[in-house]
């Protein structure tokens, strides 16, 4: 029933004993939820997302995802491995009443969750007891607009996604060893940790206010990394230790100076640079055997050697 004008589900829901799954997407005429759901002894998916409801009833333990708009507390899902709060864009409330509702203190109770998506504007903090969450694998920090604070994310995590979090100053990933994707977009000026993340795989960054990449040298492991409209971003150290890395683009980095050691990257397949205006010039790359692709852009000063 995505996208339908349903006003309420219906009252004798609970009598569906063997339904397993309920899919109400941009639902926003949804108005109530009946407090028979919670007879659904077999449900394991339950999204509704943009609905208009105020009050959601108690819900079946056997939920293992749940996506919901106006969800203050989860009672009683320690078998939820699938989490995403949020409330709905056509709902009139102020940061203040959204960061009331949202007291996120009952996420650390669900020990097996796999995944979380938070997008609550008016949240100006994630709970520190979030890293007992020992199952947890991915997190996504989506229009946060007024979160200030993360305290220690779980160990666990393998992929990290902060996007639209326009207050957020800092972030501290030093606990995050088996992290293997991190996407961060639109803020942060300040990542503490960067040297620690040993088996990252995956880093883009995107519309950040960072000036520098301190630790970027020691991610060994690395695979891809992607940097784009850093306007603040001046230089890189030297990438010369990044033997696993295969993928690089940077673009409309306009302050980025100097690009440091790429021609020892025999793994390379694919280059893109270009919209960096400061850039001087870049290393021979014509010995790089196994590239495929290279797009690179004329240098303000000088000419790009190794061009394919």
């Amino acid at each position: 029933m995505n996208t339908s004008c349903i006003t309420t589900l219906p009252a004798t829901i609970g009598m569906w004993e063997k339904l397993e799954e309920i899919h109400g997407e941009d639902c926003s005429k949804l108005q109530m939820i009946p407090s028979d759901v919670a007879r659904l002894c077999f449900l394991k998916i339950f999204k509704l997302t943009e609905t208009s409801v105020k009050l959601v009833p108690e819900l079946p333990p056997s939920l293992l995802s749940l996506h919901l708009s106006s969800i203050a507390e989860v009672p009683d899902m320690s078998n939820l491995r699938n989490l995403k709060p949020s409330f709905s864009t056509s709902t009139s409330i102020s940061a203040l009443e959204m960061d009331r509702t949202y007291k996120l203190w009952w996420i650390g109770k669900l020990l097996r969750l796999e995944y979380l998506k938070l997008e609550l504007p008016g949240i100006t903090s994630i709970p520190s007891d979030l890293e007992h969450l020992c199952c947890l694998k991915e997190l996504l920090l989506v229009r946060c607009k007024n979160l200030r604070l993360i305290g220690l994310l779980p160990s666990s995590l393998r992929k990290l996604t902060i996007s639209h979090c326009d207050v957020l100053q800092s972030i501290d990933l030093s606990n995050l060893q088996k992290l293997l994707e991190l996407s961060l977009s639109f803020g942060i000026p300040n990542i503490q940790g960067l040297e620690g993340l040993r088996s990252l795989q995956c880093l883009k960054l995107s519309s950040c206010e960072l000036s520098e990449l301190s630790g970027l040298e020691r991610l060994e492991k690395l695979q891809v990394l992607s940097i784009e409209c850093c306007p603040l971003l001046q230089t890189l150290p030297n990438l010369s230790d990044l033997k696993c890395l295969k993928d690089i683009f940077l673009w409309s980095c306009r302050k980025l100076v100097k690009i440091q050691g790429l021609d020892r990257l025999e793994s390379l397949q694919f280059i893109a640079i270009g919209g960096c205006s400061s850039l001087q010039s870049l290393p021979d790359l014509s010995n790089l055997r196994k590239l495929k692709y290279c797009d690179i852009e004329r240098c303000s000063r000088g000419n790009v050697p190794g061009e394919v």
